[in-house]
């Protein structure tokens, strides 16, 4: 292996470099398209083992894969793929092998993870599937050429399948080279409300909880693994001095979940005098003012709370395992300290009616973030709510081509498919055209710049739901 192709397919704009977060940018109301960080980090062990890599994101940057591999002309091609793109990356796998016989083509993601022997059974030009975390296996692959021996892929060689006896997991997330921030157009990553170049930045990986929709315990493990402050640090910094970036989100199951940890990480950013911001995501029940005191110092600005209910009942059936009460406490705190608030909600579980939706939009309201997502629960194989829908017989769609967050695949024992997905359309729109919020948003802007990306990345997608 001399020169590896790593792309994000041109088949949608999704979240595709944090496999439990498939979510369609359209889908989101505050989101830009984020860095891939999963191929930046894939990058960058091959080029420790040697190899000359070439990396796209094509939804970004546009352009067109046959024309780059006929140029670049790798030995490897690998695409990052979401459970709502797998069969349409697939097909870009083919096209690319029909222009360049003998060129070997992988796929990673979730759902690719899940289904690896029948894929490879599938699609005979499919000749590898990574498996478990990723991030050091293709390095392995290109320095050990029987790859039986290799953790972490499942393959094809001379007509036979050999399916990964181990899924790796990374204990010492230390030991993980930077992402090849180099090999990217960093300039198309930015920060929504001021359009500043942000970057994707792993902090932990792991959770112990048990919530029924999600893909974390799955992908992650339940125990945390976190990296130590100083690695992290020195990370943001190789940011700022080799990229001019100093936004960050973080990638983390929970920022939060470890006090001393999140304490001791805004002390090294401090302590440095690093003047970066960054976003990052929290469980209202992990969110307390110590907590929250240190990170405003250290340059968080914005924290995303998965609340997921205003139901009571919801948030007991899928094993939340924090109360409403929460919620109230951990954002009225982040809002005292001066944070933005991002709320996120799931609706469309199998028990939920239309009295479980309406409470759950009269909570948002009460909560008042700056921002909210909406999101219409998935049915990802492999977590309890897929079983669960399987077994009441509600999946309307197996192949969730072209699905999402805001275009279900499940309709709940009360409501249909187009009843959850219309309800959601209001709800949002009710939401953002609320004259109140209007003006608390543009008010609070610092320049007119943030007003008119307020409007491109939140009220515009809202107003065009119709």
């Amino acid at each position: 292996m001399k020169r590896a192709f790593l792309f994000n397919p041109p088949t949608g704009l999704y979240i595709r470099g944090e496999d439990r977060c498939q979510v369609p940018v359209e889908d989101l109301t505050a989101t830009t398209a984020r860095m891939p960080l999963d191929l930046a980090y894939i990058a960058a062990d091959l080029e420790r083992a040697g190899v000359e890599v070439l990396v796209r994101d094509y939804p970004v940057e546009g352009g067109d894969p046959i024309s780059d591999v006929l140029d670049f002309r790798p030995d490897i091609a690998l695409a990052s793929t979401t459970s709502f793109t797998l069969r349409k990356d697939l097909e870009w796998l083919e096209r690319l092998k029909g222009h360049i016989p003998g060129l070997t083509v992988g796929i990673k993601g979730a759902e690719a993870e899940a289904e690896d022997r029948q894929l490879l059974e599938s699609f005979e030009y499919l000749d590898f599937v990574l498996v478990g975390e990723y991030e050091l296996t293709m390095g392995k692959m290109a320095l050990e050429p029987d790859w039986r021996y290799v953790p972490g892929v499942s393959f094809r060689k001379n007509g036979e399948i050999f399916i990964s006896a181990s899924e790796p997991i990374i204990e010492d997330l230390d030991s993980l080279p930077f992402p090849a921030r180099h090999l990217l157009r960093n300039d198309l990553y930015v920060r929504p409300d001021t359009g500043q170049p942000q970057t994707t930045i792993q902090t932990g990986r792991g959770c112990p909880h048990r919530c029924i929709y999600c893909l974390a315990p799955i992908l992650s493990g339940t125990k945390l693994r976190l990296r130590s402050p100083a690695s992290l640090v020195d990370e943001m910094a190789q940011c700022v001095q080799e990229h001019g970036i100093r936004n960050f989100f973080t990638r983390a199951d929970t920022f939060t979940m470890n006090k001393k940890w999140t304490i001791d990480v805004c002390k090294e950013i401090i302590g440095r005098g690093l003047k970066v911001n960054f976003a990052f995501n929290s469980r209202v029940d992990t969110f307390d003012r110590e907590r929250a005191e240190w990170i405003r110092r250290a340059g968080g600005w914005l924290v995303a709370f998965g609340v997921e209910s205003g139901s009571e009942r919801s948030l007991r059936l899928m094993k939340k395992g924090h109360t409403k009460d929460d919620a109230r406490r951990a954002i009225a705190l982040a809002k005292e300290l001066g944070f933005a608030t991002y709320v996120f909600f799931i609706v469309g579980f199998p028990w939920e009616d239309w009295e479980d939706l309406e409470e759950t939009l009269a909570f948002a309201e009460e909560l008042d973030g700056d921002y909210l997502e909406m999101h219409i629960a998935v049915p990802f194989p492999g977590t309890p709510l897929y079983d669960m829908v399987r077994e009441k017989g509600l999946l309307v769609r197996e192949d969730m081509t072209g699905l999402g967050h805001g275009n279900p695949a499940a309709r709940t024992e009360h409501l249909s498919l187009e009843e959850i997905k219309a309800w959601r359309d209001r709800a949002l729109k009710r939401y953002y055209t609320r004259p109140g919020y209007i003006w608390r948003m543009i008010t609070r802007a610092k320049s007119p710049r943030v007003v008119a990306n307020y409007i491109k990345y939140g009220f515009k997608r809202v107003l065009r739901r119709g």
